[in-house]
């Protein structure tokens, strides 16, 4: 009895996502155009407010950003977006 209550309990929440269960995900983006202490904190900001964005560390020194984010509410496209639109234009870093 238990075992089909908790298959079934299994099956429901599969359906409640979409069918695809989020996973945590990081990545490392290049970062363009950091010249000044006041830049990274504004690509932090940019990438902050991505949905789904939950850890960002930015390096001015290394021109790039480290990104965590639930990849089931942002992407690495939504990532680069939002940095190159506020002047920072990135790329992930294979």
């Amino acid at each position: 009895m238990m075992t089909r209550l908790f298959g079934s309990t299994l099956v429901a929440l599969t359906l409640l996502s979409g069918g695809a269960l989020a996973a945590e995900r990081t990545v490392r983006l290049t970062v363009e155009n950091m010249t000044c202490e006041t830049c990274p904190i504004v690509v932090r900001q940019s990438l902050k407010a991505v949905p789904g964005v939950g850890y960002v560390k930015v390096s001015m020194a290394e021109k790039s950003a480290v990104v965590t984010f639930d990849d089931a509410k942002a992407t690495v496209a939504a990532l680069v977006e939002a940095t190159t639109k506020t002047g920072f234009p990135s790329a992930q870093q294979q």
